[in-house]
């Protein structure tokens, strides 16, 4: 049962008269403790995980005075008057982080809200911020440093010189394939091509076959402007010939005194055809410019059986090394580590990849970002480009992901890739085996057998 904590200043009723009960006041407010807080005041009933109270308030009653009520009675149930607590030590969070110079009216709470106490942690934020911001600041050096050992793509600006055009699709949990917005990925090919050689075959293989496209398109229009000029003067000799003996002089001579060729010379016949000339010009126009009108002309596009998911991964990996998506323990297991037998303790501990976040830190608690569909298509992306590494990471966060409900699908992403690889996927396996269907003895393999996979 909740606690109750009286009224926080002074709540009067419409006569004037003082209340001093909480459940007759206008509002009311539920503290809960969300965590055990025994280091702030010990064996303090008040300060267990899921203890509330409750106290009377009015709309216009500052929250600095609710919270001191709050601590009031914290300590009127400690041990000693050593251990006493104070506003400071506690956070108070409503959605947010609440302000005590608001009201409750300010603070948009209405009767009955439940408010979490909470540790003060505002220096543990400072440091995770500071944290996040100097890995920021290492991955923006990162690939700037990067950016200046590549070689400067045509046409400036782009930004890549690769376009991969994904024509794979993720399956959901309800068997549905999903379609994005976009399935075009751009990627660097120094990059691809050093990193991955499956990919970078195909990078080679398409830039190939595009100069072989582009070179019968040129030879095509080169003759197709050849063909177009002796026509044009075939027919302008032919105009010629014919209008001969039809001239007509442009300044006719008048009869008379004055009729005399001035140095004679005589004006001839004007024959004017522009349309031809405009026919040759607008061709060497378009000719003149980049090949095919295109300015992205030296971009390669390269078409891949797989979902633009599954792909950044892949181009995440090939960049950094890393997939901060599949979570922290797929990069501490999937990472090599020196043996301290070799190296020593200390730089044993020292050695293998620096992590991009503290243990503690990672987004999501070090969970995976990503769906078990879009793991699972990043083992079959990962195993075909011969990235073992990577089919690791991803098959560690598919089986962080695995439950009763998509049970089934995991298995036979297993069997399926077993037949194309020869990867068993033993990890996965374990996890959708002993972990959901052996779990629970007998009915989890009852509760198998009733999936709508086998009926």
């Amino acid at each position: 049962a909740a606690i109750d904590g009286g009224v926080a200043g002074d709540v009067k009723e419409e006569s004037g008269v003082k209340i001093t009960r909480s459940k007759k006041c206008p509002l009311l407010l539920y503290f809960d403790c969300d965590e055990n807080l025994d280091e702030l005041s010990p064996d303090n009933p008040t300060l267990k995980r899921g203890v509330s109270v409750y106290i009377g308030l009015d709309k216009n009653t500052k929250l600095e005075k609710v919270f001191a009520r709050y601590c009031e009675i914290v300590n009127s149930n400690a041990t000693s008057n050593v251990n006493h607590v104070k506003m400071d030590d506690f956070e108070f969070l409503h959605t947010t982080i609440l302000d005590k110079t608001n009201t409750v009216e300010a603070s948009a709470m209405m009767k009955n809200d439940h408010i979490k106490v909470h540790r003060e942690r505002s220096k543990d934020r400072a440091i995770m911020l500071e944290s996040i911001r100097l890995q920021r600041e290492s991955d923006r050096k990162y690939f700037e440093n990067l950016r200046q050992l590549l070689p400067n793509l045509q046409p400036e600006g782009t930004g890549c010189d690769v376009i991969l055009d994904c024509k794979g699709k993720v399956v959901d949990e309800r068997g549905y394939r999903q379609n994005v917005l976009a399935t075009t990925v751009r990627a660097n090919s120094v990059l691809l091509s050093k990193r991955c050689k499956w990919l970078g075959q195909k990078i080679l293989y398409a830039r190939e076959e595009k100069m072989r496209v582009d070179e019968v398109a040129a030879s095509e229009r080169l003759e197709r402007r050849n063909r177009s000029t002796s026509s044009s003067l075939e027919n302008r000799s032919l105009q010629q010939s014919d209008g001969e003996d039809d001239v007509v002089p442009a300044f006719p001579q008048i009869a008379g005194r004055d009729n005399v060729a001035v140095g004679n010379q005589h004006h001839a016949a004007e024959i004017e055809d522009d349309e031809d000339d405009d026919e040759i010009t607008a061709k060497n126009g378009e000719s003149s410019g980049t090949p095919n009108g295109n300015p992205c002309n030296g971009i390669v596009q390269v078409t891949l059986d797989h979902p633009p998911e599954a792909v950044k991964l892949l181009l995440e990996y090939c960049y950094t090394n890393r997939v901060h998506s599949l979570g922290h323990e797929a990069f501490t297991k999937a990472s090599r580590y020196a043996d301290p037998k070799d190296v020593g303790f200390l730089a044993a501990k020292d050695s293998g990849p620096v992590s991009p976040f503290k243990k503690h830190s990672w987004p999501n608690g070090g969970l995976p970002d990503v769906s078990l569909h879009v793991a699972l298509a990043g083992i079959a992306l990962a195993e075909e480009a011969h990235m073992p590494r990577l089919s690791l990471m991803c098959e560690i966060a598919a089986s962080q992901l695995v439950d009763p409900k998509n049970v089934i699908d995991v298995l036979s992403a297993c069997q399926l890739q077993q037949q194309k690889t020869g990867n068993r996927l033993p990890l996965l396996r374990k996890a959708a085996i002993l972990d959901c269907v052996m779990a629970n003895g007998s009915v989890g393999v009852e509760k198998l057998y009733e999936s709508t996979s086998f009926k």
